[in-house]
């Protein structure tokens, strides 16, 4: 075992220009991750959410020891900090092992490869720019290496056909997915996605009361399966009281108008029914 990993990024113009330093910052935070997963499949750890034991942190601590040009190679040593008690386990070395291993030993069912390391390496070739075709990772001890292609990047969502404009609580961004929550004060939160677009938005608005406009689709029970983010607006803040007195005093209230309504015949019929509510909307109401 070794405690060694190369990470070789191969493209047309790498060896003369370089590596992009996104595709380095976003492929070795993705090792990084995948490495860590591993340890903690080791040592029994379930992955969720928080900062992970001490001993699957210090385990599985990659450092960056060098570079050399031509396809651009960056060398990677696991490496607990100082002063660290070192585990008997090898388990940083281990879980190294298994990475560079996956796509050899994918079918050996006595040992199954975890799901969460193999979705953070499936991640690194669906993120890679047109610079870079290929990522290997190799042991330099026995020359085994997993190697992760780019693939095309996911298109956005269909646009789907039923207009959406909910309101409530933004929480849960996801930058990285570009997938958000948006909590209301009943029933199930809302699943939100956006584009790169709303990205600055998303960042000012997070945790606020907001107004959320753009198209979705129902499940089977005619809740929000997801909302693709179009436009959002903030209101007021997380947490931030309800105030009556403003509310009694609004000097534009919305008011019924008992002389303008809607009535029904019968007997009862269910499409009659839903065209009272849209005309119900469109008179029942008036600014006074």
């Amino acid at each position: 075992m070794t405690n060694q990993l190369l990470v070789t990024f191969e493209g047309p113009c790498i060896d003369e220009d370089g590596v992009p330093l996104d595709d380095l910052q976003v492929t070795l935070q993705r090792v990084q991750k995948a490495v860590r997963l591993m340890v903690g499949h080791l040592t029994g750890w379930v992955s969720q959410r928080g900062r992970p034991p001490d001993l699957v942190r210090q385990e599985s601590m990659l450092r960056l020891c060098s570079t050399s040009r031509g396809s651009l190679v960056a060398e990677l040593i696991v490496s607990p900090p100082p002063g660290s008690q070192r585990s008997l386990e090898d388990y940083g070395p281990r879980a190294l092992g298994r990475i560079v291993g996956w796509q050899v030993d994918r079918e050996d069912s006595s040992e199954p490869f975890p799901s969460e390391v193999a979705q953070e390496l499936n991640a690194i070739g669906s993120g890679l720019s047109t610079e870079v075709s290929l990522v290997r990772l190799t042991d330099s001890s026995n020359g085994r290496c997993v190697e992760l292609r780019r693939t095309p990047r996911t298109k956005p969502i269909a646009d789907p056909s039923e207009e959406a404009l909910v309101q409530g609580w933004l929480k849960e961004v996801n930058w990285d997915r570009r997938t958000a929550q948006l909590h209301r004060s009943y029933g199930r939160y809302v699943p939100l996605r956006f584009d790169n677009s709303l990205d600055e938005e998303m960042l000012q608005l997070a945790t606020r009361y907001v107004e959320v406009r753009g198209r979705g689709r129902f499940d089977q029970d005619d809740n929000w399966a997801t909302v693709h983010v179009e436009q959002i607006s903030g209101t007021r803040l997380w947490r931030e009281p309800f105030d009556p007195e403003a509310f009694m005093n609004d000097p534009n209230p919305k008011i019924f108008d008992p002389e303008n309504l809607v009535t029904v015949s019968e007997p009862f019929d269910v499409d009659e029914f839903i065209r009272i509510i849209y005309e119900g909307r469109k008179s029942g109401w008036k600014e006074p």
